[in-house]
């Protein structure tokens, strides 16, 4: 009979929160009760009982994403200590990459991933602009809800529209926008000027559609080989580019991003 930890467990909330907790150099499941505590610093995000605490760890540790190291000496009798194993560390990084992909887990795993990225030191704006694409389609859907008797309704395409507003505000927070490192508005300056992009994914495209937000722009243009690309930017680097529906474009992917550059003399 196979050992659980020769599966690929079914983790939910709880499991991944601890084992993410553990992975940032947390050691005993007693700091991470207090973390996750009422009023703790991810409790104001999101609470889990000290028992369902232990019971996630012990959850961790079957499947081997955990193992004990040894003891420390605490008040009372002595924790144990915590280390995540290679596939724990693994299985954490995934998912702490992986966007949510239900409006209802914007409150809680969303929030969560976006402090303990922080915590990390792991880029913001790539995981914002792959968050923001995957609900694209969602907040489309209901933001076009066009009723006013029907509450639930009303309540669906209001919580659209304010998670739009806050992953758009994210994204208009970085350094230039969607890029942490300027690519959202210094790289199509870059192409613009008929630079040498580090870049390699570089298509020719014609632009389709131009989506206004409040702080940022959604330009979607149609690559010469057929395929829609979508490219999130600033509404700033949008009136630099001065973009318009049947505008040739250079879409340049990089990493989690694309943006979007402008050749001289091939603007339409």
């Amino acid at each position: 009979m196979p050992r659980r930890g020769a599966a690929d467990p079914e983790l939910g909330l709880a499991d991944f929160t601890c084992l993410a907790l553990i992975c940032a150099g947390h050691r005993h499941g007693w700091s991470i009760a207090k973390e996750l505590a009422p009023g703790g610093p991810l409790g104001r995000i999101w609470t889990l009982s000290r028992p369902l605490t232990y019971r996630a760890i012990d959850r961790l540790l079957a499947a081997e994403l955990l193992v004990r190291t040894g003891t420390e000496p605490g008040r009372g009798r002595a924790r144990r200590v915590l280390a995540p194993t290679r596939s724990g560390r693994r299985r954490a990084e995934q998912w702490l990459d992986e966007p949510v992909t239900h409006l209802r887990d914007v409150r809680t795993e969303l929030l969560l991933k976006l402090e303990l990225r922080a915590r990390g030191g792991r880029p913001l704006m790539p995981f914002v602009t792959a968050q923001r694409n995957t609900l694209a389609p969602i907040l489309d859907r209901l933001e076009r809800v066009d009723t006013t008797d029907d509450a639930v309704a009303i309540w669906r395409r209001e919580q659209a529209r304010a998670t739009r507003r806050f992953l758009d505000a994210l994204l208009a927070s970085g350094p230039s926008g969607p890029g942490e490192d300027g690519a959202g508005h210094d790289d199509a300056e870059d192409a613009s000027n008929g630079l040498r992009l580090s870049a390699r994914n570089q298509l020719g495209a014609t632009v389709t559609a131009v989506r206004l937000g409040e702080q940022v722009a959604t330009v979607t243009a149609a690559v010469d080989r057929g395929e829609q690309v979508s490219a999130v930017i600033t509404r700033s680097a949008l009136d630099d580019l001065d973009l318009v529906e049947g505008d040739r474009v250079v879409m340049i992917s990089k990493a989690a991003d694309t943006v979007v550059g402008v050749r001289p003399g091939a603007r339409r």
